[in-house]
């Protein structure tokens, strides 16, 4: 397949090696933090009774959860799909011509920058929630910008596990945070 000329079809591609490769990395991270916290974890594993395994890992004692089992599910989002460009040139565009002069400091921008994290983790909702919820379970979508952004939920569960860690090792819960990010 061809690349594009600023050299990231690697990181966009549904396909590319680079980006699954950066999922498992993920995956293998949040796993390594959770055993680290003394978690009952497994990997790719879905409800009772089901073939689709909606969390890439699942976690069996999870804290502060009335749910006795969370399934957590890493997702990666292209935030340079052709909808998203041409959304976000709209809203700068809008932006513009009202005069604002740091468009990134505008609610409007960061609203859009946003977005496309927003949609991807409602997709991943629509499609796993109520397979989950039907054994009991939580399915939280975790999800990463290619070019290295968290969506804010995300952003809350790793800041919990690290939160955990911190606990676990009697130290600052920021060191671990940072570790995760």
């Amino acid at each position: 397949s061809s690349i594009d000329p600023q050299g990231n079809h690697a990181l966009l591609c549904h396909h590319s090696h680079q980006r699954m490769r950066r999922h498992q990395e993920l995956v293998r991270i949040l796993e390594y933090a959770l055993v680290s916290a003394e978690k009952n974890v497994e990997r790719e594993k879905g409800p009772s009774n089901q073939s689709k395994r909606p969390g890439d890992i699942i976690v069996h004692n999870m804290a502060s959860s009335q749910h006795t089992t969370t399934a957590f599910d890493v997702t990666l989002v292209n935030p340079h799909t052709k909808k998203s460009v041409i959304e976000f040139k709209k809203a700068c565009a809008v932006v513009s011509q009202q005069g604002v002069v740091d468009k990134w400091s505008d609610p409007k921008i960061k609203k859009q920058a946003s977005h496309f994290m927003e949609e991807a983790r409602l997709k991943k909702i629509e499609k796993y929630n109520s397979l989950c919820s039907q054994d009991g379970w939580k399915f939280v979508p975790l999800v990463f910008n290619v070019f290295g952004g968290f969506y804010k939920e995300t952003v809350t569960t790793v800041k919990s596990i690290g939160k955990m860690l911190g606990v676990k090792f009697r130290s600052p819960a920021y060191l671990h945070t940072r570790w995760l990010t």
